[in-house]
């Protein structure tokens, strides 16, 4: 009876040495449903949302478009990592290169190789001639240099076409295979496309698809990842055509399940250098695709991918699904799919989400967290470096003002704790915008990350998910 007591005893002086909760503790990752969540009807969701609030000094403006699902149903979904099948891969290569033969990816020629050594050699000069404006010296280039020497002298001084099969190799564990094009045997119309699957549920291989023509592009990326300031000029084709082009082309691979979700202007990657800069000849479109079911569409965010921090330094990052296609005015110039998925069980049929009104409610309480008016944003950049000359001759920030012009209601793909292989489709509200600080010498700095969303909510919980880390 004692030892009951003392037992007794000593849960009564743990229970009393448990904290009571903090009012703002609505922001943390892991609290309940929000009683006020409910089955809402997506069709009378407004179009446009208007407020303005004011949270810890910062004002926040909803002026913004809203896009809700054409749906009457709000479902979320397991997900399992996927490979692509050999009889995708023969429809890709059909909608890809047509009718034209198809060969190995052969060595590059002296002839291809030599305009690229010459480039080298005129950029090294220019670095030596012009030392202050390059960071790191002649050293990088005199090596770029030396690479491209040394590819030269061993390369072949005609190209072979090798013909191959549609087919991924059988003695390749990886389940990889590389598909040349080159027209009628002639570099001109060069292009090629490589593929990798992972062969059974062990595998620690991702699935990805490329496709590129040196002739045209060495790659394409997003305009804002290569450099946020950089003048990228108009495109010569429309969106509206680089649009009608890319799903053409996603009809013809036979992929029924993805819809457009974005579009943006993008910077080809210098073959020579391997810098992304902006073209002087032609600007292409990326136009992004992700998984629409049941009316219901995957929110494109500009994130690549969920990628482990310091203290998940063993987790290793999840690609996002999606497929992004480059267009310019000669047509299809890359194609990039990333971390296909199979759909499995529905985890819930309808969630109850937190209304449009709530969900800006919730949502300014954590913007006023991520973009504060505080000192310590003065002290210190995002990495924890001291700031500029230049930065710290600003001041304080004085006022800090987060725009909402856009706020989606979609999908969001969320790992299953550490797993790479394993996520979940689950209901989000998504906010994008711009963030402008005016500071105290008077100068006035906007931020606008363009796709990137300013904050991703859970519809169900109202809770933060970190678009970085995935969950």
């Amino acid at each position: 009876m004692k030892r009951l007591f003392l037992i007794f005893l000593s849960l009564v002086l743990l229970l009393a040495c448990v904290p009571t909760p903090e009012e703002d503790a609505v922001l943390s990752k892991n609290e309940d449903r929000p009683a006020s969540a409910a089955v809402i009807d997506m069709a009378q969701t407004p179009t446009e949302y208007r407020e303005t609030l004011t949270e810890n000094g910062v004002t926040i403006e909803f002026s913004a478009s809203v896009t809700a699902p054409d749906s009457d149903r709000l479902p979320s979904y397991a997900l399992s990592a996927a490979g692509f099948s050999e009889e995708q891969l023969l429809v890709i290569v059909k909608a890809l290169f047509g009718d034209k033969p198809v060969y190995e990816s052969g060595e590059p020629t002296k002839e291809e190789l030599y305009p690229r050594l010459l480039a080298a050699l005129e950029k090294l000069e220019e670095v030596k001639a012009n030392p202050d404006k390059y960071e790191g010296g002649a050293k990088a280039y005199q090596d770029d240099v030396n690479e491209l020497q040394a590819a030269y002298n061993a390369a072949p001084d005609s190209d072979s076409l090798v013909p191959k099969t549609v087919a991924f190799a059988t003695n390749n564990e990886d389940h990889s295979g590389v598909f040349a094009c080159r027209g009628k045997g002639v570099k001109s119309a060069y292009a090629t496309l490589f593929v990798n699957t992972p062969i059974g549920v062990e595998s620690e291989e991702k699935a990805f698809l490329t496709y590129q023509n040196p002739e045209r592009h060495a790659g394409i990326s997003r305009a804002r990842e290569a450099n946020p300031t950089l003048n990228v000029p108009d495109p010569i084709v429309s969106q509206e055509e680089a649009v009608k082009i890319a799903t053409a082309l996603v009809e013809q691979m036979g992929i029924t399940e993805y819809r457009v979700a974005g579009c943006e202007p993008g910077v080809r990657k210098d073959p020579y250098t391997g810098w992304y800069e902006a073209d002087s000849d032609e600007t292409p479109f990326l136009v992004f695709f992700t998984r629409c079911m049941d009316g219901v569409q995957v929110t494109f965010d500009a994130h690549e991918y969920a990628e482990s921090d310091f203290g998940e330094a063993y987790v290793e990052p999840m690609a996002y699904e999606r497929l992004t296609i480059g267009v310019d005015s000669q047509g299809v110039c890359s194609v990039f799919w990333n971390g296909p998925v199979t759909v499995g069980a529905c985890i819930e049929e309808n969630c109850e989400i937190l209304s449009l009104d709530q969900a800006a409610q919730q949502a300014a309480k954590y913007l006023s967290f991520l973009y504060p008016v505080s000192d310590a944003i003065n002290n210190a950049n995002t990495e924890g470096q001291a700031q500029s000359q230049e930065q710290l001759s600003r001041g304080s920030v004085q006022t800090v003002t987060v725009k909402v012009d856009r706020i989606v209601l979609g999908w969001m793909q969320v790992r299953e704790g550490s797993s790479v292989k394993n996520s979940h489709l689950v209901p989000v509200w998504d906010f994008f915008g711009t963030v402008t600080r005016e500071y105290q010498n008077g100068e006035t700095v906007v931020t606008d990350p363009g796709l990137m969303s300013l904050l991703t909510l859970d519809a169900q919980t109202g809770a933060r998910i970190d678009r970085v880390h995935g969950y």
